[in-house]
């Protein structure tokens, strides 16, 4: 009697039928749970620079981590140059890592501690990329605003309200943000975010954050904790009616603090607002 050792054709069309259906059924599973992943290491690395912040502040009488390490006057003996170190640079003491600077959702990015690219894409010397590269931003207002000071050795300015325990309240004021990296000589500005848009371009003035997991975004707080928000419920409102009852040191910002999650964002400016 004759015995069939294979499949006939319909029978191998059934099972690459089935196998394709199954593949289109777990694929998109699969990519849930990767950006799943994606987003919880990045909340530990948002966190892990928090705390890094903490420490600094902690040891530098309370002052808040600067931006970089220069002076912020223009044609001060110290203002930045080329080889500035910027924010993680100066945190490296703490965190030791330079993979905790990078949010793992986005494309374009990778370890930058210094201001300005240093020998472009050929360059011979590690962590000499400049402060477009950095996918996670200090947030921009809380250090981008001086006033004279003549008691600062060759900078005749520094930094308003530079006192972490000055702030109200640390556990909802945000130091850290998921920010739109690339190349630094195109204008992107990794190493700082703000909340007045999402996903901005590289031009000048425009910070913004970065939008990546499930239309949310990632905050570090001054307090050392990090979480996850959904992004239109962060961004500041640049039409709502002026609340400010202090304007002594006015920025222009002061409506980032005007958010669905009611967050602190603009550091510097003394503006208060009602909960």
């Amino acid at each position: 009697m004759f015995r069939r050792l294979g499949f006939t054709l319909i029978e191998l069309l059934v099972v690459i039928a089935i196998i394709a259906i199954l593949a289109a059924i777990l694929f998109p599973v699969f990519a849930q749970a990767k950006a799943a992943a994606k987003k919880t290491v990045s909340v530990s690395n948002h966190k892990q620079v928090a705390l890094g912040a903490v420490m600094y502040s902690d040891d530098n009488n309370d002052d808040i981590l600067p931006r970089y390490d220069a002076c912020g006057a223009v044609g001060a003996p110290d203002a930045p140059n080329d080889r500035t170190n910027i924010w993680p640079n100066i945190l490296q003491t703490y965190i030791k890592s330079e993979g905790v600077y990078l949010d793992p959702g986005a494309s374009n990015t990778r370890y930058g501690g210094i201001w300005t690219d240093e020998g472009g894409a050929t360059r011979p010397l590690p962590n000499k990329w400049g402060r477009g590269w950095p996918s996670i931003g200090n947030n921009s207002t809380t250090m981008g605003w001086y006033f004279p000071d003549a008691s600062v050795p060759g900078c005749p300015a520094r930094f308003p309200r530079n006192g972490v325990l000055n702030l109200s309240s640390p556990s909802k004021t945000v130091q850290f943000m998921s920010s739109n990296a690339g190349p630094t000589p195109e204008g992107w500005r990794g190493y700082l975010a703000d909340n007045g848009g999402a996903n901005a371009k590289p031009l000048p003035g425009q910070l913004g954050l970065a939008s990546r997991y499930s239309e949310g975004t990632i905050l570090g707080f001054f307090d050392g904790h990090a979480k996850w928000y959904k992004t239109v419920a962060i961004l500041g409102n640049p039409n709502a009616p002026y609340q400010c009852k202090d304007d002594t040191f006015f920025t222009g910002k002061w409506w980032y603090d005007v958010n669905a999650a009611k967050l602190k964002f603009n550091i510097q400016d003394p503006c208060i607002i009602d909960p």
